[in-house]
């Protein structure tokens, strides 16, 4: 269906600035109640959940789903009585909910390919294959850095919005400085991509992410894959200390940081492509208010 509906370059990929927009929307939502900034917020998640169903993407949901609950639970968190509670026991209720929303969405995407031949109930068919998309990530990541880890290779993996950016994209710029197509679509010997060939011989090409974890090491080496996770985790810390203290940076970027932080195992969500909008529209937002707030200072 993906095929048949199709894409326009620079346009559909304008459906992932929803990702800014329930952002804005929730932050101000949590500060003054507004019906319609909660109709904007419903509107954009329940067309996600259609695109997920259309197009098998469940990321769509969980990359707006997440920011909206990290905004509501902070919120929830500096009240008192059973509000603070429940953002207590949130990690594990929304644990919970992620298993229960991927096994709606797997019932329909790959139990009616394997319920014949299922000898387990479909609740542990589910977990499995949750717990699979992790797991697998991990080996394939490995996988990666054994075998496919070829001398002079291009950065990729973790400045993948760069070369998919419009512009980029078309001039094929990665083809031309490196040689050869991205990683993951370079030819193999047998007409599939060397990355299917390495997972039908090794692993399991339904699991096919590579895992985040890895990806910094076979882009920057062993040192410099370490001193990326270094920097990470100085800019999330930063990002976390200026989100609890209401500062915009934070509050506008850290909930997105957070979508890649879970998603982390499975690959690097803040270079994705889908994220290149969002990342813009947020920094413009951060600006704008930064400047209004800046200017209410000064004034007497």
């Amino acid at each position: 269906m993906r095929d048949v509906v199709g894409t326009i370059p620079g346009v559909t990929t304008l459906t992932q600035l929803g990702i800014a927009a329930v952002v804005v929307s929730t932050i101000l939502l949590v500060r003054d109640y507004s019906r319609s900034e909660l109709y904007k917020v419903l509107s954009i998640i329940g067309l996600a959940v259609l695109r997920a169903f259309v197009f098998s993407e469940r990321l769509a949901i969980m990359e707006l789903a997440v920011p909206v609950i990290v905004i509501l639970v902070a919120k929830l968190s500096i009240q008192r009585g059973w509000r603070r509670t429940v953002a207590r026991i949130s990690p594990f209720v929304s644990l919970f909910a992620v298993v229960v929303v991927f096994g709606s969405f797997e019932y329909f995407r790959s139990w009616t390919f394997f319920r014949t031949h299922a000898t387990a109930s479909y609740a542990d068919f589910a977990v499995s294959r949750f717990v699979g998309y992790y797991a697998t990530a991990l080996n394939n990541g490995q996988l990666v850095l054994d075998k496919l880890n070829w001398h002079n290779r291009l950065p990729y993996e973790t400045i993948e919005g760069l070369w998919t950016a419009p512009g980029i994209y078309s001039m094929q710029l990665y083809e031309r400085l490196g040689g050869h197509a991205p990683p993951s679509l370079r030819p193999g010997a047998e007409g599939d991509s060397l990355y299917m060939e390495v997972l039908g011989q090794f692993g399991n090409p339904e699991f096919n992410n590579e895992s985040g974890y890895a990806a910094a090491f076979v882009d920057f080496g062993h040192l410099g894959g370490i001193l990326f996770f270094f920097l990470v985790g100085v800019i999330g810390g930063f990002l976390y200390r200026s989100f609890c203290q209401a500062k915009p940076l934070g509050l506008f970027v850290y909930p997105v940081m957070f979508v890649g932080l879970l998603e982390l195992p499975r690959y690097i969500y803040w270079s994705n492509g889908r994220t290149f909008y969002a990342w813009i529209g947020l920094l413009v937002v951060v600006a704008l208010v930064s400047r209004a707030q800046a200017k209410e200072s000064h004034e007497p």
